[in-house]
């Protein structure tokens, strides 16, 4: 299993991937770490979305949900074990939490994709470091064991190399 820190700095919004916990030369800049194991999705949805939240790169959350192939169908997974909900709106996803009422008195959030409208939930309703629920696995592993961060590393996974023999 490819286990990985990713660093949000505060700054320029960029998600910093290592290998280890570390602390990162640029101190107080970072603003938010997640460990995430690349056998479980759970963990990797709630760094998706907390980091979109809290600003970072939009562009590589995206690339990130893309490669780790998290989309608005996995988002119902994601939302069933966290206790929150997301459906389309008309054009739009709106993400609320199970106890939702209407939009007067419930948090809500909105955007074009599941992440994006589960992000602005976590912004408006203060869930940042406070989204919890049972972690998956099945058959749910992202990329198949691939690393997270080196196209390279999926492509020898597909023509047969174990992980722990690419991570050494």
């Amino acid at each position: 299993m490819a286990k990985w820190w990713y660093y949000l700095h505060g700054k320029t919004g960029h998600l910093i991937p290592t290998r280890t916990k570390r602390v990162v030369e640029m101190g107080e800049e970072i603003i938010a770490s997640w460990e995430i194991d690349s056998q479980y999705r759970f963990r990797s949805w709630v760094m998706l979305v907390e980091a979109l939240a809290m600003g970072a790169d939009k562009t590589r959350v995206f690339e990130l949900a893309k490669l780790w192939e998290m989309t608005n169908e996995d988002a119902q997974r994601f939302v069933e074990r966290a206790g929150l909900r997301v459906f389309r709106d008309g054009e739009s996803w709106c993400a609320t939490q199970e106890n939702f009422d209407n939009l007067q008195n419930s948090p809500a959030g909105f955007g074009e994709t599941a992440l994006e409208a589960l992000s602005m939930l976590a912004k408006v309703a203060n869930l940042i470091g406070r989204i919890e629920g049972d972690a998956y696995y099945e058959d749910d592993r992202v990329n198949k064991g691939a690393s997270f961060t080196r196209m390279r590393t999926r492509e020898l996974l597909q023509k047969g190399m174990r992980p722990e023999d690419i991570e050494k």
